[in-house]
């Protein structure tokens, strides 16, 4: 037997007998949302309500049914802290392009007093996103609000994957959320280290089973889930938000 039959026999054999490769999971695309926040006084918030349903809205519809947008929606702040914001509006799209079409759009739109008032933005990137197919109908937003230590992204990301993300899954799947997303801010107003999870739930009992999937999750963990999230994150810096959603709609 020559060496180059017995190269090529040994070559096949390593081709037959390899394991198959595994096939790589689709990346989900990095979803961009734009948030507008504004701090309207409260004679003004029947006027707020009603520019969003005569002038926002139709553009967002608009932008949605052509794929423009992956979804949107408007918000009233629950819990109210001074010096803070009343209202939010918000549109999200798997590109820069797509959150400035619309933008382009709403600028174009008659100015109204209550829009004269002082406002922020927000452009954030999410790092997981899953929603389906809801709207337009109203619900209710919670964001989490937590401060990683320094260096401990990459982990924090683990341990939220590991623990939560199975049951924000279910939760999701069974139509008590309507959409989570973990996010950080794309354009930075501070601290990169912040991170937010949000949802969108359909009903305040669906909140209230949101709430208590996630205090089993602690249940569950014991003192070694609160030790782990100790060691990456600054309990000290968590903040909440509270809304509830006057429009809501994802593709």
């Amino acid at each position: 037997m020559t060496r180059h039959l017995i190269i090529s026999i040994i070559m096949l054999l390593v081709l037959v007998l390899a394991p198959p490769a595994s096939k790589a999971q689709p990346q989900e695309p990095t979803i961009y949302t734009f948030t507008a926040h504004f701090d309207v006084p409260r004679p003004q918030w029947a006027e707020m309500t009603t520019n969003v349903e005569q002038n926002v809205r139709p553009v967002m519809e608009r932008m949605l049914a052509d794929g423009t947008i992956e979804s949107w929606g408007n918000e009233e702040r629950i819990i109210h802290e001074e010096n803070g914001t009343t209202h939010g509006l918000w549109w999200a799209a798997t590109s820069i392009a797509g959150l400035e079409r619309v933008r382009e759009e709403l600028i174009k739109i008659p100015s109204s007093p209550a829009l004269n008032n002082p406002h922020h933005d927000h452009l954030m990137e999410s790092i997981i996103h899953r929603g389906k197919t809801a709207g337009p109908t109203g619900g209710y937003l919670y964001v989490e609000i937590i401060k990683l230590r320094p260096g401990s992204g990459q982990t924090w990301r683990q341990l939220w994957e590991k623990y939560f993300k199975p049951t924000y899954d279910e939760l999701l799947d069974d139509g008590t959320i309507l959409s989570y997303e973990v996010s950080n801010e794309y354009v930075h107003h501070g601290d990169p280290r912040f991170r937010s999870i949000l949802t969108v739930t359909p009903s305040a009992e669906a909140q209230g089973k949101v709430d208590a999937a996630y205090n089993a999750i602690f249940e569950r963990g014991g003192a070694a889930i609160i030790a782990a999230l100790n060691s990456v994150s600054i309990r000290s810096e968590h903040r909440d938000v509270f809304a509830r959603v006057l429009n809501y709609a994802h593709k």
